[in-house]
């Protein structure tokens, strides 16, 4: 499925030229900080944004927004769904459609995904109905118009006998197969993993993957922790995501949003600085949560609607970026001090690092699989080259992350055998 969506309601669609593409994605102002969405309780208080964009629709509307409210209490924060024509008035399509869903029986609802499925012609909107201690289901709403939905659940996670515990599924399309992503908070550092499902309904919840992906190391501060994400794709089929991330010893503060580019959803290029940095959005907000986006290559555009928190109410706004801009201007990495070599990469576990400068130095390395589980660590202070074993690994991508003072390195290594 693409966010960028050419079918609605079993009718095909005639995509816009170029220019009316203009008039209507770059219409979209910039920074725009949305403050009375009509949400069901009556607040301005919303999270949790994902929109699916239409072009040209035969029916319906250019944009669907699902979203949560949540004023103070996430007993309010039950999926609803949101209509727009233009990308920033948004509105309920028929008054009082809203929730989709009731209160949850404990703890809350949360976390809502929406997505258009071009196979049947049928919006798919995901959500976690949390219960802690005992369970959380993902749940699912089914609608072909976005007016009328039906509830079934998807996945059962029982917490008392050990499942993990997950936020922000976000479901996608690949050819034939569905793949389901989210964080799983359950492990430190968190991981970013992924089910997959041949009709986008049964999912095996022990068959889990992990992706490739490498979040940025904060000096002083260590690695950089997922906490909610989005994953979405352009008309040339390659995939994005978004995802808001902390530094893993500053719990839950200070998030900023973090995009990364995939073209198999499995190994992901992550832009090493913050598209949108904590206290630079408005200024007053304390961090970055869900965000969504589409991307419109026509315009190289990337436009985001980003959920933050204020200093004491959460807000949802609209920020518009070049895509080449981001991608070209944020990828590249400050040169470091000394010259780093791995070979033999790929190799079969036996990998000799050679670390030009900085001789004499305190080196740390460590070593994690896609899973972000530690399986090596050493320390060297950068005499002779250093022979680094892993050969007991099975194969396939790790992450060697090197760290000499306050400068730090990962880079992918592969293991073939």
């Amino acid at each position: 499925m693409r966010k960028l969506c050419l079918f609605f309601t079993g009718i095909l669609l005639v995509g816009l030229s170029a220019a009316q593409s203009v008039s209507l994605l770059s219409a979209i102002p910039d920074s725009l900080e949305f403050n009375h969405f009509p949400v069901y309780i009556g607040a301005p208080q919303a999270v949790h944004p994902d929109v699916v964009y239409f072009k040209n629709p035969a029916s319906g509307h250019h944009f669907y927004m699902s979203v949560t409210p949540i004023a103070y209490s996430d007993k309010n924060e039950n999926p609803s769904i949101l209509v727009s024509d233009n990308g920033y008035d948004f509105y309920e399509d028929q008054p009082g459609i809203n929730p989709l869903t009731g209160t949850c029986a404990y703890d809350h609802n949360d976390d809502p995904d929406l997505f258009w499925n071009e196979s049947t012609h049928e919006f798919y909107m995901h959500y976690l109905e949390t219960m802690r201690p005992d369970s959380q289901n993902v749940n699912l709403l089914k609608s072909t118009d976005g007016i009328s939905w039906t509830l079934s659940t998807a996945i059962h996670y029982n917490l008392q006998a050990g499942d993990s515990f997950i936020v922000s599924p976000s479901m996608i399309k690949k050819d034939s197969l569905y793949y389901l992503f989210y964080v799983n908070i359950t492990v430190s550092p968190r991981k970013i993993q992924y089910l997959t499902s041949t009709d986008g309904l049964t999912w095996n919840k022990n068959d889990t993957h992990g992706i490739a992906i490498s979040f940025p190391v904060i000096p002083l501060y260590g690695h950089t922790d997922p906490w909610h994400l989005d994953v979405f794709a352009d008309e040339n089929g390659k995939f994005y995501m978004l995802c808001s991330a902390y530094p893993g010893n500053m719990a839950y503060t200070y998030q900023q949003l973090y995009l990364a580019t995939s073209t198999d959803l499995i190994n992901w290029d992550a832009i090493q600085k913050p598209i949108i940095e904590c206290s630079s959005f408005f200024g007053s907000q304390t961090m970055i949560y869900r965000s969504t986006g589409i991307v419109d290559l026509d315009n190289d555009l990337l436009v985001v609607w980003a959920s933050y928190k204020g200093t004491d109410e959460w807000r949802i706004a609209e920020k518009k970026f070049s895509l080449s801009g981001i991608i070209d201007g944020y990828v590249a990495t400050p040169a470091l001090s000394y010259n780093l070599e791995i070979s033999p990469n790929p190799g079969n576990g036996r990998f000799a690092v050679k670390i030009d400068g900085q001789q004499g130095s305190k080196v740390v390395f460590e070593i994690c699989n896609i899973l972000g589980e530690k399986v090596y660590s050493a320390i060297s202070f950068n005499q002779e080259p250093l022979t680094i074993d892993i050969s007991s690994q099975p194969s396939g991508i790790y992450f060697l992350q090197v760290k000499i003072n306050r400068e730090v390195v990962t880079k992918k290594i592969f293991v073939n055998r």
